[in-house]
C-alpha cells in the first residue's frame, strides 16, 4: 500500500493504475480544493461519528474490523480479509484516498457499512460454494446481486446513500424490486445479461450497459465516469481469487460468527448458504410458485400475474417490518430495561418497508354476471381467494351495466344482471379504488364473454395496458368496437391446470 501524508496529495503517477489516474484527474478539474483540503483521518471520524449517532450495530462492526488503509492502488474500496483463523482484530479497510476525499461523511459511512456487510454476509464463502453447486457461474452478475442485496438493505435500515444511489447498484433500478429483504441466489437470477460494448465489469442499469456518467456530481461523479456501478461500492476482485478462497472464505466465517447479527441478517446468509441450483430448490422463487400453484389450484399463469403485481409475492420471505438498529435518544442510553434484558439504548426500532414505487400492489377483479359466463364463477372464486393477503391487495367486483362487490365467502354470490357494459368497470375504479389506493391498481383483471361494449367512461391511455381480459368462448364475442387494449387471453388456456376447467359453449358455433 502506498504511504499518504495527512492530506490527499495526488499519487505518484509512476505507481498508480491509468484507470485510477484519469479518474483522479478529472475529479481534481471540478473538486481540485476539496480533495486538496480533505484530512482523511478526520473524515474518518465524521463518519464514524455519523454511524455512532444513528446505527449503533454498523458502528460497533466497522470499528471491530479496523482503521482505513490509503491506496491509490485501486480505484474506490475493498477490504482486506486476512489470513485462515483470523479474528476481527485482523481485518483491514482499504480506500482510495481521492474516492474518500470525495465523499459525505454519510456516504463514507454507507462506504464502510456495504464494505462490512460482504464479510457478514460472508459473501467470498457464498460464491465458492455455489459455484460446486452450479450457481453463480457468472461473476459481474454475483458482484451485482451482492451489492444490490446490500445497498437496499442499508437503505431500508436508514442508512443515507446519497449520490451513492444514483450511481450505485440498487434493486429497483437493476431487477425492477427492492433487494433488501431477498438472497444473492434469488436476485442473481433477475440480473440481466451483459448487453453492449461494456467490458466485464460493466454492470447493467435501466439502459443497458451500464458504466457511469456521473457529470454533474461535484466531483464524485466525474471521477466514477465510465467505471462499472459496482465499483462505485468497492472493489470485487477479492471474492473471486481461487487461491486465497478456501482460508480467506474461512476466515471471513469465523468473523461473521464472531460478529454476532441480527436474527434477519443470520436468516438471509443461511438460505443463501442452503440454496442450490438457483430457481429449482423449494426454497427458491421458482419452486415456491410451483407450490403456491399446487396448493391453490390455480394455472402458472396466474401466479406469474400475481408475480408481476408484486414481485417479492413468492420470495422467501417477502415484505416485512425490518429493525432498523437506530440509536434511540442519548438520554435513554445506558437506561436498563429488566423486561427486554438490555440497555434502552441500542434497541432496535421497527420500520414498515415502503414500495420501491410508492404503490401499493393490488389486482380489481370483474365478474361478469352474464348468463353465458355462470359457468366459469368458481373459477373466478378459485383465482381470487388465492391472492396472498399479506402481499397483494384484492379488490372484487361483479359487473354488468353496473357493479356490485363480489362475495368471495359466499356459496351462491349475488351476481349483477341485465347487459353488459364496460364503462362502469372504469368508473368504479376511479369512485372508490382510486381514492382508497392513493393511486391506479397495478392490474385490472376482467372475466367476460367480451359481449359489450364502452359507452362513455374509458382509461387513461397510459393505464390500459394494465387491464387482462379473460375471454370465455374462445373470444369470438368481442364486440368492445374501438376500444380494445389490454391483453385478451383465452379464459381456457389461462386457468390451464386448474380443477373443474368448463369446457367452452357450443353458443353460436
Amino acid at each position: 500500500m502506498l504511504g499518504m501524508s495527512k492530506r490527499t496529495n495526488a499519487p505518484d503517477t509512476s505507481q498508480v493504475p491509468k484507470e485510477v489516474r484519469d479518474a483522479v484527474e478529472r475529479a481534481r478539474k471540478v473538486a481540485r480544493e476539496q480533495i486538496d483540503n480533505c484530512h482523511l483521518p478526520t473524515h474518518w471520524r465524521e463518519s464514524v461519528d455519523y454511524l455512532d449517532e444513528n446505527f449503533a450495530f454498523f458502528l460497533t462492526h466497522v470499528l471491530n474490523m479496523g482503521k482505513p488503509e490509503w491506496s491509490h492502488s485501486l480505484p474506490t474500496a475493498a477490504v482486506g480479509l486476512p489470513h485462515d483463523g483470523a479474528d476481527l482484530t485482523d481485518f483491514n479497510y482499504y480506500f482510495n484516498p481521492t474516492f474518500a476525499a470525495l465523499l459525505t461523511p454519510e456516504e463514507f459511512a454507507f462506504i464502510q457499512a456495504h464494505e462490512t456487510m460482504h464479510v457478514l454476509l460472508n459473501h467470498l464463502k457464498l460464491i465458492e460454494s455455489g459455484k460446486k453447486k452450479g450457481k453463480f457461474k457468472d461473476a459481474r452478475k454475483f458482484n451485482v446481486a451482492a451489492d444490490c442485496v446490500i445497498n437496499d438493505y442499508l437503505s431500508s435500515m436508514g442508512l443515507e446513500p446519497g449520490r451513492i444511489r444514483d450511481m450505485g447498484c440498487f434493486g429497483p433500478d437493476i431487477v425492477k424490486y427492492d433487494c433488501s429483504n431477498s438472497t444473492v441466489s434469488e436476485v442473481y437470477l433477475d440480473i440481466p445479461d451483459q448487453s453492449g460494448e461494456g467490458g466485464e465489469g460493466d454492470d447493467e442499469g435501466e439502459g443497458g450497459g451500464g458504466q457511469i456518467d456521473g457529470s454533474g456530481k461535484g466531483g464524485l461523479g466525474e471521477y466514477m465516469d465510465g467505471m462499472s456501478k459496482s465499483q462505485m461500492t468497492g472493489d470485487h476482485d477479492w471474492l473471486h481469487n481461487p487461491d486465497d478462497a478456501k482460508g480467506q472464505g474461512n476466515a471471513s466465517g469465523k468473523i461473521a460468527e464472531q460478529a454476532g447479527m441480527p436474527q434477519d441478517l443470520e436468516d438471509k446468509a443461511a438460505d443463501d448458504d442452503q440454496q442450490g441450483t438457483p430457481g429449482a430448490g423449494p426454497g427458491s422463487e421458482a419452486g415456491a410458485m410451483r407450490n403456491f400453484v399446487d396448493q391453490k389450484g390455480v394455472s402458472m399463469k396466474w401466479a406469474e400475474l400475481l408475480r408481476e403485481v408484486n414481485p417479492d409475492t413468492f420470495k422467501k420471505r417477502g415484505p416485512k417490518p425490518r429493525p432498523s438498529y437506530h440509536r434511540t435518544p442519548r438520554k435513554l442510553q445506558g437506561v436498563y430495561d429488566s423486561r427486554m434484558g438490555r440497555e434502552m439504548g441500542v434497541m432496535p426500532v421497527k420500520r414498515d418497508p415502503d414500495s420501491h414505487r410508492g404503490e401499493t400492489p393490488c389486482i380489481v377483479m370483474f365478474m361478469d354476471g352474464s348468463g353465458s359466463c355462470s359457468d366459469w364463477i368458481q373459477n373466478f372464486a378459485t383465482l381470487a381467494k388465492s391472492v396472498p393477503p399479506s402481499k397483494i391487495k384484492l379488490i372484487a367486483y361483479t359487473f354488468s351495466t353496473y357493479t356490485l362487490p363480489f362475495d368471495l365467502e359466499s356459496d351462491n354470490p349475488k351476481m349483477a344482471s341485465g347487459g353488459t357494459a364496460f364503462s362502469p368497470i372504469e368508473a368504479e375504479i376511479q369512485k372508490s379504488v382510486v381514492p382508497e389506493l392513493g393511486h391506479y391498481p397495478k392490474a385490472v383483471v376482467v372475466m367476460t364473454d367480451l359481449e359489450g361494449a364502452f359507452y362513455d367512461v374509458l382509461p387513461d391511455s397510459k393505464n390500459k395496458e394494465r387491464w387482462l381480459w379473460l375471454a370465455t368462448h374462445g373470444g369470438r364475442y368481442d364486440y368492445r368496437g374501438a376500444n380494445k387494449f389490454g391483453k385478451v387471453v383465452k379464459i381456457e388456456d389461462f386457468c390451464e391446470g386448474m380443477p373443474g376447467i368448463k369446457q367452452v359453449s357450443s353458443r353460436g358455433w
